[in-house]
């Protein structure tokens, strides 16, 4: 072969050999292998816990040992399918539908605060047939979609400006009210949270940071105290 030959083969050659190990580490990438097994465990450890606990009452309602565990198996298997549709779902169809799925989010706390004051208690699912939905899940995934992709959007502003932060949280002061409505003080929380760590890891300004925890931790406070049960369940967690 002609030089120009062999350096048009080692081209070629390198070429592919570069493609490949993209697409080998694109596929290696498209989940943390480690977080998986974790959510592998406690998914077992919880289905071993949910079998021992609920066979007595399978026994003694339906005469069926295993009645709460057959039940508790479809979830996990209709969740692992879910998993499936997700990790092969691309980024951008997310961010298409993200708006979408915020909106029909809001609906459905709304719809869920008027179900349970025309039933006068308190409810947090809503029923469709067979079919029962808890729409704070729902919430909670289509917000940390929505301020995923804002981040991704806006990274300059949030980083510069303090404004930048300001459409977010708006958003989420509106979902913490609807939330709070049901009532579903531990959805809240974990919105508020998960929120600021976001906003951090995004590189946001510090200063307006101090502000935010300050008033969430007082409104948080403020919200255990004018409800004695929240005080309960708290004197409970520190002494069981």
């Amino acid at each position: 072969m002609t030089p120009y030959r062999d350096l048009k083969f080692i081209s070629q050659w390198g070429s592919a050999r570069i493609i490949n190990t993209y697409q080998t580490t694109a596929t290696y990438l498209l989940y943390d292998h480690t977080l998986l097994w974790l959510i592998l465990g406690l998914i077992s450890i919880g289905f071993v816990m949910v079998t021992s606990a609920s066979m007595p009452i399978g026994i003694r309602l339906l005469n069926d040992c295993l009645h709460f565990a057959k039940h508790d198996a479809l979830y996990i298997d209709v969740s692992f399918l879910l998993s499936l549709v997700t990790l092969n779902t691309a980024i951008s169809t997310w961010q298409r539908y993200i708006s979408m799925m915020l909106l029909v989010s809001i609906v459905l706390l709304l719809a869920t605060i008027i179900i349970s004051s025309s039933s006068n208690r308190t409810m947090h699912w809503i029923t469709v047939g067979p079919i029962r939905i808890q729409p704070a899940k729902l919430s909670k995934l289509s917000f940390f979609c929505y301020l995923s992709s804002y981040l991704v959007k806006k990274e300059k502003k949030v980083c510069t400006k303090f404004w930048g932060i300001c459409k977010p949280i708006s958003v989420i002061v509106i979902m913490a009210i609807l939330l709070l409505a049901q009532p579903d003080l531990g959805s809240t929380v974990i919105l508020f949270v998960s929120t600021l760590s976001m906003l951090f890891l995004a590189g946001a300004k510090l200063y307006p940071f101090f502000f935010i925890i300050v008033s969430g931790i007082f409104l948080m406070i403020l919200l255990i105290i004018i409800k004695p049960y929240r005080i309960q369940r708290l004197m409970s967690f520190w002494n069981p």
